[in-house]
């Protein structure tokens, strides 16, 4: 049977479990349009990550399931200081997850909301660092497929963001 939203288990019923015989769920994060994201650690490594348990009709496809790891392996592979890296992949009773490094910041759509409106001069630094995110995955012929302020990490590095 296909993985779908509803289907999703309640985020709260997923604390405290083990997913792909390493990871255990600590906090639920956030849920978008096809993943739930929780702040997981790693149980050998002592190590925060994040976990995304993904919603997506192709869950038993094994034709889908062949191109997502190809992608998915692709990526692993891709080292960028502008993107959050893919650590681990796989499935899990019948869920699908995605393991990435956990970053340490504040999302770009809080910072907004907080904010208001934004000069020119203070998101030209924010757009060239999305922009070279964006263009070294673009490089290597890979899509994003979900850029949005809640899924932009902003960074303070030498007391800028």
């Amino acid at each position: 049977m296909p993985a779908s939203k509803s289907s999703m288990a309640a985020p709260e019923s997923l604390i405290g479990q083990t997913i792909g015989g390493q990871y255990t769920i600590q906090r639920f994060l956030g849920q978008g349009s096809k993943a739930q994201v929780f702040l997981a650690s790693h149980r050998t490594l002592h190590r925060n990550i994040v976990l995304h348990l993904l919603s997506v009709p192709w869950a038993d496809d094994a034709g889908a399931w062949a191109k997502f790891e190809e992608q998915a392996r692709t990526l692993r592979s891709f080292e960028h200081a502008n993107i959050a890296a893919l650590i681990d992949f796989g499935r899990d009773a019948g869920r699908i997850f995605v393991v990435t490094e956990l970053v340490e910041g504040h999302l770009l759509s809080d910072y907004v909301h907080q904010a208001g409106r934004i000069t020119l001069e203070a998101f030209v630094p924010i757009a060239a660092q999305i922009l070279k995110g964006v263009g070294a995955t673009h490089a290597r012929g890979l899509v994003h497929r979900d850029l949005k302020p809640s899924n932009v990490v902003l960074v303070e590095e030498q007391g800028r963001v």
